[in-house]
């Protein structure tokens, strides 16, 4: 009886033991032809390093920004440079700005203009009106450089 019974559990034991190798086969397949859903890239254990994988993430996420950044800017191209909401936002004055330049211990902006810094921050001012469309050409053509550049598939830089 008591062999009879191990002949069983042992029986058991095999059938288990082949689903399980089957099942760990059945994910060594999975895993080999899987993709990361964030980059594209390969899943395997192993055959990515962790930099490399690192940084198809961060293509990734670039891309997501550019194409972003591409549909927010396809929303300005050719309106009129008051409708530009970032270019066209008043600039706050020094006032409004509490830079808080030698406010430790002594009055604000007594430091600044003692080492000459005063004047060079009230001569800081934002884009004046007859500038914006030139920064506006240079913004649309950088922003289309970097597009070019990503669609390429290489990584935008190397480390």
């Amino acid at each position: 009886m008591k062999t009879q019974h191990e002949r069983h559990e042992n029986t058991q034991l095999r059938n288990e033991n082949e689903k399980l190798r089957a099942d760990n086969m059945r994910y060594r397949e999975a895993l080999g032809s899987a993709s990361c859903p964030n980059c594209g890239g390969p899943t395997a254990i192993g055959e990515m390093s962790f930099d490399e994988h690192h940084l198809r993430l961060e293509n990734a996420r670039l891309r997501e920004e550019i194409d972003r950044i591409s549909a927010i800017a396809a929303k300005y191209v050719g309106k009129p440079v008051g409708n530009y909401p970032l270019l066209s936002s008043p600039v706050p004055s020094r006032s409004q700005l509490d830079l808080g330049v030698g406010s430790f211990g002594g009055q604000p902006g007594m430091a600044g203009e003692i080492y000459g810094g005063g004047d060079f921050l009230r001569s800081i001012s934002g884009p004046n009106e007859a500038d914006k469309p030139l920064i506006i050409e240079i913004a649309v053509a950088a922003m289309e450089e970097l597009i070019r550049m990503a669609q390429m598939g290489e990584p935008l830089w190397m480390t």
